[in-house]
């Protein structure tokens, strides 16, 4: 019984470690610096480092914390998922305004890490979804540049025959006077080889 307890832990500390690099490893993506900011295992807690400094939370901007939130959600989707597994299996993904808060070289960053993260949750299962929301008309064009990346990108594969990705759409509503209407669907049909 103690065996299996201390088994358990282990695994848990296992994943944490690995949870924890991989938000690292974004945060590096995001600020194009690995050292710009990073999470540090403490004493049951995480401390946080910024350019090799430790600075407490309350001394993180609203952009650094939210930064730090977007690398643990993508890092705790294949939670629970073996390597070979991970995107697999069908995710609904909702992003309320993802680059809002930041300064212009960290919304380089944050688009940078969605792109990435975005093609791997579209490629990998043809049922997942991804639900961007946004006031702002900026975020809007990025986020369909991002879009027209990853298809044109899906259409180079498909050209040589390494995707099968039938083909990504994407919608475009506003809301206006109260009322949702559709902005505008683009579909980006399936190349045949």
């Amino acid at each position: 019984m103690h065996q299996n307890r201390i088994s358990s832990v282990k695994a848990r500390l296992a994943e944490q470690k690995v949870a924890l690099d991989q938000i690292n490893e974004k945060l590096a993506h995001v600020f194009m610096n690995r050292n710009r900011l990073k999470l540090i295992e403490g004493d049951n807690c995480y401390r946080v480092l910024s350019r090799d400094e430790f600075i407490a939370t309350s001394q993180l901007s609203v952009g650094e914390r939210n930064a730090i939130s977007l690398c643990y959600f993508f890092s705790r989707i294949n939670s629970n998922v073996r390597a070979d597994q991970a995107y697999q299996r069908p995710l609904f993904i909702v992003l309320g305004d993802p680059i809002s808060s930041f300064d212009f070289e960290n919304k380089i960053g944050i688009l940078s890490l969605l792109r990435e993260e975005l093609e791997k949750v579209l490629f990998s299962n043809p049922e997942s979804k991804v639900l961007i929301m946004t006031h702002d008309a900026e975020m809007f064009h990025h986020i369909a540049k991002i879009y027209d990346d990853i298809e044109e990108r899906r259409s180079m594969l498909a050209k040589v025959g390494k995707s099968n990705v039938e083909k990504i759409v994407s919608h475009h509503y506003q809301l206006s006077s109260g009322r949702l209407t559709e902005a505008g669907t683009k579909s980006f049909p399936r190349l045949h080889n």
